[in-house]
């Protein structure tokens, strides 16, 4: 994750949902990465989000910036993000699938998750969890889900 950009923490945001049976579902996942010149990886602060794809911890499209135009490249980096392959990416879903189980009460969380060498590590929990940008991409398709999880 450090190749992307070494000067912040690059995180993911997981949004997890439990259902009405009380089974926890991973709906979406994005990673944002900071812009080369900001301490924290947030779009208000130059960063970029792009989409993960949950079966292979790809990023599958361009991102988007806070003035939300598409991003191919990392601006500073250069890299191109289509593609990349989160590290850990399993882990990550298995961390953030047991950490959604011990909070039954709170149904709908986005978790910040980051990547140190040896395994991923919870930042923190939202219930205002972006919902805008997890939806940039299909065109706000996760209403119909969520909804059907009730």
């Amino acid at each position: 994750m450090a190749r992307i950009n070494d000067k912040c923490v690059n995180t993911i945001r997981v949004n997890s949902v439990i259902d009405g049976n009380g089974d926890v579902e991973i709906f979406s996942a994005v990673i944002t990465a900071g812009a080369t010149d900001a301490p924290v990886s947030n779009l208000h602060y130059g960063g970029v989000t792009y989409p993960i794809d949950l079966a292979s911890g790809k990023i599958y499209a361009w991102g988007f910036n806070f003035l939300k135009q598409k991003v191919l490249r990392h601006p500073g980096t250069e890299i191109f993000m289509p593609g990349f392959q989160v590290p850990m990416w399993r882990d990550v879903l298995e961390t953030v699938l047991r950490a959604a189980k011990k909070t039954p009460g709170a149904r709908l969380i986005g978790w910040d998750v980051a990547l140190t060498p040896t395994r991923p590590v919870l930042i923190e929990a939202n219930f205002g969890m972006g919902n805008d940008t997890y939806q940039w991409w299909d065109k706000g398709g996760a209403w119909n889900f969520l909804k059907s999880k009730r």
